[in-house]
């Protein structure tokens, strides 16, 4: 499936299906097609398989071929079957568009155009909707970390509760719970370094982008880190 965004002033707006992919500033490929992936081809993209997505190697996630940036990261999303799995995403940054390929659903890739608008970063270019998806992403794991936090707060009170452990399995459904809520903080916390990485790699490369927008960079490093720490205090 192919989702096509043009910008106009601080907005992004979703083009109609079947529209010139050539006018999109941000081209969101969920599981794409043969013929999507070949329509990519004349802006001088080649999308990465499922496959090379998957590779644990840097050099297969963060790359730069001529003027176009590739940077995989792995986010916590919905597959088809509703199952939650930490997955690949690869943004795909050239000069006139960004390009996102997928074969699950992250939250922030549904909320993100309706919020681009309130984002700090803007949608005056590709660079800045990339960031601006970035703070969605971000701003997403954090939710995440504190609903965690929250189910934790739960369990503790049940673990306190000498009448609740008299119920029979309630030590089982306990520690069935405390392990999904650690798997799903494996996936956030995951996903948080890998972004930082990618957005890492593109600071170096594009250094020389405008002051403001190397500062919005820095600033979603910055608050990766100190989502990082906190998770880290929830795991403990």
């Amino acid at each position: 499936m192919m989702r096509l965004f043009s910008s106009s002033g601080n907005q992004l707006n979703e083009m109609r299906a079947g529209s010139d992919p050539a006018g999109a500033v941000w081209i969101d490929l969920f599981e794409p097609t043969a013929e999507e992936a070949a329509a990519m081809a004349p802006f001088g993209i080649t999308l990465p398989s499922f496959a090379e997505m998957r590779e644990i190697e840097v050099s297969n996630r963060l790359y730069r071929v001529e003027d176009i940036d590739y940077m995989t990261v792995v986010l916590p999303g919905l597959r088809a079957d509703g199952s939650q799995k930490a997955l690949p995403v690869t943004l795909i940054l050239s000069p006139d568009r960004l390009v996102t390929v997928r074969y699950h659903a992250p939250r922030p890739f549904a909320t993100y155009p309706q919020r681009a608008a309130t984002s700090a970063a803007g949608c005056t270019s590709p660079h800045r909707i990339a960031m601006g998806l970035a703070e969605e992403i971000i701003g997403r794991q954090a939710d995440l970390i504190e609903g965690i936090a929250e189910e934790l707060d739960k369990l503790l009170a049940e673990v306190l509760d000498d009448e609740g452990y008299s119920q029979p399995g309630m030590l089982r459904t306990t520690l069935r719970n405390l392990g999904l809520q650690g798997e799903l903080l494996g996936r956030v916390r995951l996903g948080l370094l890998s972004l930082e990485r990618a957005l890492s790699f593109h600071r170096q490369i594009h250094a020389s982008v405008d002051a403001d927008l190397l500062h919005i960079i820095d600033g979603a490093m910055h608050d990766i880190r100190a989502l990082v720490e906190h998770g880290a205090s929830v795991s403990e």
